[in-house]
């Protein structure tokens, strides 16, 4: 599963949305059209699971097509303690964003191991114009961008439309 993840170049920037109390369809094409107005030519894919389903989390988790994801902030938590999110500090303030400064681990390789750092890892929705104006204002929900990311820049850019606009 997860050497199909990397075949076929380049993907569509993708918003993975799982919320414990599920998300109605409204919400979801809301937001794919507010997003798709803001990135013009770029096809945006925004996808989210009806019910909560862990099983599922970790298989999106895996595949890492995702550029954003919007999760509970309990499985946001866990994640980071996996070195499962990339920093945000490069995109925006942490002093703004008080509630998405954590401890997470970034990941060591052969010659370094594991360290924890304290980063701005996510956004809260309640401070994301975008998703508010969609109809998604559960205060549990954290936006992020997985390590996993297939285009980081592009990641970046989507969840600063998703905070700023």
């Amino acid at each position: 599963m997860l050497l199909l993840a990397g075949c076929g170049g380049t993907k569509d920037p993708t918003l993975f949305i799982m919320a414990k109390n599920g998300l109605s369809s409204d919400a979801t094409e809301a937001l794919t059209k507010s997003l798709q107005a803001k990135f013009g030519d770029t096809k945006i894919q925004v996808s989210s699971s009806p019910i909560y389903n862990q099983q599922k989390l970790i298989v999106e988790l895996a595949a890492g097509g995702n550029a954003v994801m919007m999760l509970d902030k309990d499985d946001f938590v866990s994640l980071l303690g996996q070195g499962g999110a990339l920093s945000l500090d490069d995109v925006f303030d942490p002093k703004l964003y008080p509630e998405g400064v954590l401890e997470g681990t970034i990941p060591g390789d052969k010659d370094e191991p594991d360290r924890k750092e304290t980063h701005l890892y996510g956004i809260p929705v309640t401070k994301a114009k975008l998703v508010q104006s969609a109809g998604i204002n559960d205060d549990k929900l954290i936006l992020f961008i997985p390590a996993n990311a297939p285009d980081q820049e592009a990641a970046k850019q989507m969840i600063k439309e998703l905070v700023e606009s």
